[in-house]
This record gives C-alpha cells, structure tokens and sequence, in this order.
C-alpha cells in the first residue's frame, strides 16, 4: 500500500489527537509581538469569529508581499533577496480560516488593487503552466487559497509537458531565481525574470497538508521553506466576539486595509532593508554551531544535523519589523512613517522563535508520517 493510501486511510480521531498534540506546544505570543501590536491583531480575529494565529500567518504574508513588489532584503551573507514567503496554516472546520485570510490579506490586497489601480496579482487556482504565464507576463504573483493544500497537491502532481518540477520551480521562485521552460506546444519558451515578486498564503487541514508532505517525497528543498503554523484555534463566543468589535470602535483603525495600504505607499520608492551588526552576529553564530555539528557528524558516520531555515527567518522578521512600526503608528493614531531600514536583534530574535515553533510542529507531522 502506497504512503498516500495510508494518509488517506486515517481516522478522524488520529488526526484530531495528532492536531491536538500540535497546538499543545506553547507559544507565548508576547514573544512574537508587542503588547499592543498582539492586542489589535488579537480583537480583530476575535471580531472575525477567528484567532490570532490564523490572522498573524496571514499579516505576516500579505505585508512581506507587499514588500516584495519594491524593496529588497540584503541577508546577513550580503545578498540583496526578494523577499517571497510561502505560508500555510492549519486547523480543522469551522474555526474561521478563510475569515482570517479575508481580514488579513484577501481583503486590503483587493482593497490595494482597486485604489491604487494596479494589475491583479491575486490567484485563487492554477495550473503550474497558467502561474508561469502570469508571473511572466505580469511579473508578480500571490497565491492565495482556504484549501492551499489541494491547490499545490495538483500543481506537484500534475504532469506538465514542460516537463519541469513543480517542486523545484517554486524553490526556484522562492529565491526569486530566474526561471524559464520550454513548451512542446505553441506556447513555447516562457522567461520569469530574476527577483520576481511571488508568495504563497493558504489554510488547510491537517489531512490534505499530510498528503501534500507525502507528495513532496523525500527532498525537503520546499518543505522547508514553508512555514506551516498550527496554532491554537478556538472559536471565540458571541460575547467574546462582541468585546472585541468594541475595543476596536475604540481604535483610530479598525482593519488592515489602511495599514497594507501605507505599506505600499511608504514603499513606492524602492528601499533594501538590512540587519544590524548585533543581528548579523547572531546569525553568524547559528551557522558556526551549525557547521560545527556538521563536521562532527561527518567525522563520526552519523546523519548530518538539518540547517536552520535563516532564509525564512530573515524575511519573518522583515515581515515583524514593518508590521510594529507601521501598525503600531496607526493604531496609536499617527501618521505613518518610514520604519528604520536596519532591522534590529530583537526583531530577528522574535522571528525565531515563530519559525523555531512551526519548525517544531513540521517535525512532528513528518514523524508522524514516517510511522505509517
């Protein structure tokens, strides 16, 4: 029996002990965010019947994206990156995904289009040959789905007369390499130019996100870089849901439209963040203990340590870095301004220990799978 069979021949009841296990792992939110930036994003998922993980996966996302279409983020190895992030969350039904996705992306980015007239760059669902004719004709991307799972299952599973990977194609844009294939048919030779802007947003079960990691085989080239969140989702009561739409009528802002809109507005002109020498150092040091434990499992025959995702990390905390600043002006009632182009220590700090979280949680599903 095929690994997919087995995923596919799962109870209900194993996949609610295994989802309860995930959202058991603590994380103290005040780790990730301020105070005040985890309260607004707190009231406003409570006020959607929603949560503050499914929210913060999605803010996170859309604000990167935004990023993407102008500034660039120089990594801690002097490379200047577009900052792309392929993020999926997951819960079961009925706990608000797509309300999360609609407060926190689906909506402002709409919102963005319409006011500033751009080209849509929103896809829903597509086929791995229709992504590549949108991003080369249209030079940007984001996808964006409440069943993403399925949505990157067919991409991966299809045959295409490319004849190219997916899996390989999206690390490749998860860089911002330049890309191209060759058709057999009309269509031709189709180019994505270098540092195009693409993410990816999406919520899912925890099944269908189970039959994606099996379908993506052995290679964790693109598993790792995706950051899967399985945070805890309860449903706020009507009372609960009430509180919160009242604390927020209280608030100069009630919504992110304005805030993913002053991102893009702060950003028409093009800006490279970078980290600051206390935050490069930080990451040097990750990779030295890294490279150490690698040349000791070398040396002793023992499987090689797994590397951090830095590269996911560093455009976290680009992601954290704006969203404090931006947010933070507007839900005190200022008028935005441009956030500092250094990004600090304790920015990249909070990033890691989200994607130290998720990373945690990923590992656990893979056990898991590999069990079967």
């Amino acid at each position: 029996m095929s690994k997919l069979s087995r995923v596919a021949e799962q109870r209900q009841e194993t996949w609610a002990q295994l989802h309860h296990r995930l959202i058991t792992i603590p994380l103290d939110y005040s780790s990730v965010l301020s105070r005040d930036t985890y309260d607004f994003v707190r009231h406003v998922a409570e006020s959607m019947s929603t949560n503050a993980g499914y929210v913060l996966s999605s803010l996170l996302t859309s604000t990167v994206f935004v990023l993407s279409l102008s500034a660039k983020l120089t990594t801690f190895k002097g490379f200047d990156s577009v900052p792309n992030l392929y993020t999926i969350f997951v819960g079961p039904s009925g706990t608000g995904k797509w309300q999360a996705i609609k407060s926190a992306a689906s909506s402002p980015l709409n919102h963005l289009i319409q006011d500033k007239e751009l080209a849509s760059f929103l896809v829903k669902v597509v086929s791995l040959s229709g992504l590549m004719e949108k991003l080369s004709d249209e030079k940007t991307a984001f996808i964006l789905s409440s069943d993403i799972c399925n949505v990157l299952y067919k991409l991966i599973q299809t045959e295409d007369d490319s004849c190219r990977d997916a899996s390989v194609l999206l690390y490749e844009l998860f860089y911002g390499e330049r890309v191209s294939m060759t058709y057999a048919t009309d269509r031709g030779r189709i180019m994505i130019p270098k540092g195009t802007p693409f993410s990816i947003l999406g919520a899912t079960h925890l099944q269908s996100l189970a039959k994606l990691v099996v379908a993506m085989g052995h290679s964790r080239k693109l598993l790792d870089r995706l950051v899967i969140f399985t945070p805890e989702c309860y449903v706020p009561t009507p009372e609960v849901r009430e509180q919160a739409k009242d604390y927020l009528a209280g608030k100069p802002v009630h919504s992110f439209e304005g805030f993913i809109s002053a991102v893009y507005d702060l950003h028409v002109t093009p800006k490279c963040y970078q980290f600051t020498s206390s935050a490069n150092e930080l990451m040097a040091e990750l990779e030295t203990d890294f490279i150490a434990k690698l040349n000791e499992a070398i040396r002793s025959g023992s499987p090689p340590p797994r590397a951090k995702p830095i590269d996911v990390v560093q455009r976290i905390a680009l992601g954290l870095h704006v969203i404090e600043h931006v947010l933070g002006q507007l839900t005190s009632g200022v008028a935005p301004t441009s956030p500092a182009l250094e990004i600090p220590r304790d920015v990249l700090e909070r990033a890691f220990t989200l994607v130290n979280h998720c990373e945690i949680q990923k590992d656990i599903l893979v056990e898991f799978l590999g069990s079967i």
